[in-house]
């Protein structure tokens, strides 16, 4: 049984995206990371702790009814549209963590199928992206450890700490093993 199917300009747009683009291909490793950015968001604003310096903004009256999936994903664009940021990240590789996993699946994903909201905020940041050619790794950071986002550096620096050393008494007793 055939059936035409009438395709919506949004898909048409990314079927030419997909067109001109196929052969650029992916890196199979991404250059190290030069650019950390940690976001959370609240019912009253956002707030992003990025290499050092920390930023904050409110909700516009229209962004205070958001569900908190679109509010953490928002953060990360008001982040990454900041003017100073966006201009000291071309061409780099930067890491956004967040304590928000279905952001982070958006972007991980470049988009996904149960929110027409979150995949249209996400096309936004990946035009962002590729305008300034970032390359993008995504990280979870547990809720409790991201008040870092909030100002608070303690928690972030003692969940780093024990993972290295997790990973060090991992990667000895390999070599004991071994």
């Amino acid at each position: 049984m055939k059936k035409a199917v009438r395709l919506t300009p949004a898909a048409r747009e990314d079927i030419n995206w997909w067109m001109q683009n196929t052969h650029i291909g992916s890196k199979i490793w991404v250059d190290p990371v030069s650019y950390h950015i940690v976001t959370d968001a609240s019912g009253v604003g956002w707030g992003a702790y990025v290499n050092g310096d920390h930023i904050q903004g409110s909700w516009m009256p229209e962004e205070l009814r958001y569900h908190a999936n679109m509010k953490e994903l928002l953060a990360i664009y008001k982040v990454l549209t900041h003017g100073s940021i966006i201009r000291q990240c071309r061409n780099r590789t930067i890491l956004i963590q967040s304590d928000n996993r279905t952001a982070l699946a958006y972007l991980r994903k470049q988009g996904g199928t149960r929110s027409i909201n979150l995949l249209q905020l996400t096309r936004l940041i990946y035009s962002q992206i590729e305008t300034y050619n970032i390359s993008l790794v995504t990280s979870y950071l547990p809720g409790p450890l991201n008040s870092i986002a909030d100002g608070g550096q303690e928690e972030l620096l003692c969940y780093l700490i024990y993972h290295v050393y997790v990973a060090i008494l991992h990667y000895c007793n390999q070599c004991l093993i071994g």
